[in-house]
């Protein structure tokens, strides 16, 4: 009889055993922590054409982070850990998963925005994504939720958690160091709650470059929306280029063609302007404009004039919006280490239009957070900076 009972209770333990590596079990841990659950393994693409396996490797921590590109909270998160120190770390893999179905283009130019090779953007233009997302979450009985969706995943292949909603690099570290040993810091990235956070983009420039919006440390970011047969952009960035604080080491500026002007008539326009250090970015697939419009929707304008500016401060904030009716100069006076006396000329008016309708806008999710300044004009904008 007891060889009996033995025999049995041998049989159930080997049967939990082996369930226990079948995807969606959960294994029960006996001093009462979170119940792992067995990874399942799905195959996903990379933007550089390249098979990417939701399986873990072997002592190595998968973070798998499900969002799309127009979504701010997955912008914030990414951000965020692009900026910190244990991405770089050869025992964690980062994975973004896209789940909007965009282009294999529009998300290699999201990728190109952040600047961290140490996160793999994965593509595909279809809903499989989102439904591998969902699978997860309905491991953990959830069949909703807020972007983006993060899986925690241990070196032995287990699921350890699943996060939703914005979170940052220490965050997602103290979740981390609950199941592996890792011993590191989060963001380097200081803190700031001036404006609105930036819009991460890979923009084309004419020179073959991928030039990010991403901000560049102790470094102002103009980026001038607008298009190369607008009058008004001409005006503006004449204006500008004639200006003794362009072509400074602490002041970018960028102009991002957002009427699908062809390289080559972008190289021609950008003769105009020339040994001053603007960059110009061309883009005949339209998705400039889609990324002027994403930036108006920050401050809630839906239509007005070409060209318009975004300043964008050396923490990654866009700190200032103007439209192109009056001076541009005034605001450079205001920041620390730039002179009153930088100015520039007067800029007519010659209205080029521009509404969010044309070309299917893709506008990105705004929580509608920071601090709102609204469209201003050219004359009062850069003191919002501080350099």
């Amino acid at each position: 009889m007891e060889e009996k009972r033995y025999t049995k209770k041998t049989i159930l333990l080997l049967l939990s055993f082996l369930l226990a590596f079948l995807p969606g079990f959960r294994i029960q841990a006996a001093d009462g922590q979170r119940a792992a659950i067995a990874n399942p393994t799905y195959t996903l693409k990379s933007t550089k054409d390249t098979a990417v396996s939701t399986k873990a490797n072997p002592n190595e921590t998968t973070v798998l982070i499900f969002g799309y590109v127009g979504c701010s909270k997955t912008r914030s998160t990414l951000t965020s850990i692009a900026s910190c120190n244990w991405v770089k770390r050869s025992d964690i893999r980062v994975v973004f998963v896209e789940t909007n179905g965009e282009s294999q283009e529009n998300v290699a130019a999201y990728e190109a925005g952040y600047q961290c090779p140490d996160i793999t953007f994965c593509y595909r233009e279809d809903d499989v994504h989102f439904r591998i997302m969902a699978a997860y979450t309905e491991l953990f009985g959830i069949h909703g939720g807020s972007y983006p969706t993060i899986v925690l995943i241990d070196g032995d292949n287990h699921i350890q958690n699943l996060l939703q909603g914005t979170k940052t690099s220490n965050e997602l570290l103290t979740e981390i160091q609950k199941f592996a040993d890792i011993d590191d810091s989060g963001s380097t990235a200081p803190p700031s709650e001036d404006g609105f956070e930036n819009i991460v983009y890979g923009l084309n420039s004419i020179d073959g470059a991928v030039v990010s919006t991403k901000a560049t440390p102790n470094e102002t970011t103009v980026l001038i929306f607008g298009y190369t047969t607008c009058g008004n952009t001409k005006a503006t960035l004449q204006s500008i280029h004639q200006s003794s604080w362009v072509g400074r080491g602490d002041i970018r500026v960028i102009f991002a063609d957002t009427y699908g002007a062809a390289l080559d008539d972008t190289r021609e326009f950008a003769q105009n302007y020339t040994g001053k250090g603007i960059i110009f970015c061309h883009d005949e697939a339209f998705m400039n404009y889609n990324l002027a419009m994403s930036y108006l929707n920050l401050i809630k304008e839906t239509g007005g004039t070409f060209p318009y500016i975004v300043l964008i401060d050396k923490n990654n904030r866009t700190v200032g919006f103007a439209d192109h009716r009056r001076q541009f100069s005034e605001c450079l006076g205001h920041q620390s280490g730039l002179q009153t006396h930088m100015t520039v000329s007067h800029i007519p008016v010659d209205l080029c239009l521009w509404h969010q309708s044309r070309h299917g806008v893709h506008y990105y999710d705004i929580d509608g957070t920071g601090t709102h300044h609204g469209l201003r004009d050219l004359q009062s904008l850069l003191p919002v900076i501080r350099l």
